[in-house]
């Protein structure tokens, strides 16, 4: 994934929006909604304001004053349609 799914214009000029992204996945969607805002107080640009996903995360876009394209998301594994069957386990954590 990357600047496509983001909705954002892929750019070779120096300091734009490169065609990949970073992401940072955090523990709830409050944490993403939080690593956002701290993106943009430091400069950062929203490119794609956070949502639920039809995966049933939460996620958003950010752009670094550098450039760079950042996906903050959190992984729910318990926020799925009802009656959608999936065989996904949580991550372990270390």
């Amino acid at each position: 994934m990357g600047a496509g799914d983001a909705g954002v214009r892929v750019s070779t000029e120096p300091g734009a929006i490169q065609g990949v992204s970073f992401h940072f996945i955090v523990p709830s969607s409050e944490a993403v909604d939080e690593l956002m805002g701290n993106a943009v107080a430091a400069g950062g640009g929203v490119a794609k304001e956070a949502a639920a996903a039809q995966w049933g995360g939460y996620f958003g876009y950010f752009g670094d004053p550098d450039g760079y394209l950042w996906k903050a998301a959190s992984a729910s594994y318990t926020n799925f349609r009802p009656g959608f069957k999936h065989h996904l386990k949580p991550p372990r954590m270390y």
